[in-house]
């Protein structure tokens, strides 16, 4: 059941381990539902969890993978035409969160007034290189739609996001197999351009048609003994022209960039550096207990809407402590528990604390 550890890891709120770190995977389909909840805060939202997740087959045969996260569904399939060629394909659909339009705080204040939904459909094609030295160089583009409309608080006259269409083209070098054998390293720069853009209530810059972003992403692990096994993800992104759906999104254990305790995306970035160090402790295989450690410095958009805040840097501290614990008498059922604290407060925050819990029940099938 490790796989399913490290699946919900990634999924919900643990730096995301996975397969890519050395799990197995004894289920085809996972199952979970939970939360995950600021404790006493008006300004931070609670993020339900309902995570569907599929496999089937091998990556050189052919390997379909589909998913449901809460408000988001992905279908991938990637194959093997050749030994040193590899092929994916795949789209998703996200309804009502497209841009992530309920995450929007300024100092620390969540702009209820200046909220708003989205819808946003995706697809996409990849092809790879792969040498025999682990070394791959990838090609990948991506066309996409998003539209958008006022939240429930919206205040009346608030100019919505335009709706526009996007192309995305990547390029990424990675090299896989690291110290244990299952990490990796991967550099990325990719290049945006949107149609029918126009300015609106949060951006008043003219133009967002072109933007470009760079990432360097490194993950690893070391198992110490079967007790004791670490874990780290360091993640190094920024680029040029952002704006609140290309620039990066960090805070919270239910964040694109997780820092353990803050509100759900709390920080709108221009470029940030995040790492996450998570130590396990397995007492036995069904019983396991977790500490980390996520720090990061940001570097906020400069939009009008965050005033003096715009363009400043933050550092960021947050620690967690979790558990698991399978329900025997249910045939393993796992339960899993995590309490995140953010210990450092951005200075003039409505809220002096940053503090969250997550509960989620897991099976697979």
């Amino acid at each position: 059941m490790r796989r399913l550890t490290a699946l919900l890891a990634g999924a919900l709120f643990l730096a995301g381990a996975g397969s890519a770190l050395g799990y197995d995977r004894p289920y085809p389909t996972y199952v979970a539902l939970g939360g995950i909840f600021p404790v006493n805060s008006s300004e931070g939202l609670w993020t339900p969890m309902v995570i569907v997740d599929h496999e089937s087959g091998e990556r050189r045969t052919g390997l379909l993978q589909a998913s449901l996260r809460t408000v988001t569904t992905k279908l991938d399939y990637t194959h093997q035409p050749g030994e040193s060629i590899e092929v994916n394909y795949g789209g998703r659909v996200t309804l009502m969160a497209e841009g992530s339009g309920g995450d929007v705080y300024q100092n620390g204040r969540r702009l209820l007034e200046k909220s708003y939904a989205g819808n946003g459909a995706a697809l996409h094609a990849r092809l790879a290189l792969l040498a025999e030295n682990r070394w791959s160089v990838g090609l990948k583009g991506q066309l996409s739609r998003a539209v958008f409309g006022r939240a429930k608080k919206s205040e009346a006259g608030f100019r919505v996001p335009p709706a526009y269409s996007q192309g995305l083209l990547q390029v990424q070098v990675r090299r896989e197999a690291l110290l244990d054998h299952s990490g990796f390293l991967s550099f990325s720069l990719e290049a945006g351009h949107r149609r029918d853009w126009r300015t609106w209530a949060l951006d008043n810059t003219t133009d967002r048609r072109r933007f470009s972003r760079y990432s360097v992403q490194y993950e690893d692990r070391v198992a110490w003994s079967d007790f004791s096994k670490t874990i780290w993800k360091v993640f190094a992104e920024g680029g040029r022209n952002l704006d609140l759906f290309s620039g990066g999104r960090v805070g919270g254990l239910a964040g694109i960039r997780s820092i353990a305790g803050y509100y759900r995306n709390e920080f709108r970035t221009q470029a940030h550096v995040v790492l996450n160090v998570r130590q396990e402790f397995w007492f036995e295989e069904d019983r396991m207990m977790w500490v980390w450690l996520d720090g990061g410095r940001v570097k906020r958009l400069e939009l009008d809407y965050l005033e003096e805040d715009s363009g400043t840097r933050q550092a960021l501290l947050g620690f967690a402590v979790g558990l698991r614990y399978d329900i025997r008498s249910l045939h393993g059922l796992p339960i899993f528990f995590n309490y995140g604290h953010g210990l450092i407060t951005p200075k003039g925050s409505l809220e002096s604390h940053r503090r969250e819990f997550a509960v989620v029940v897991a099976a697979g099938f």
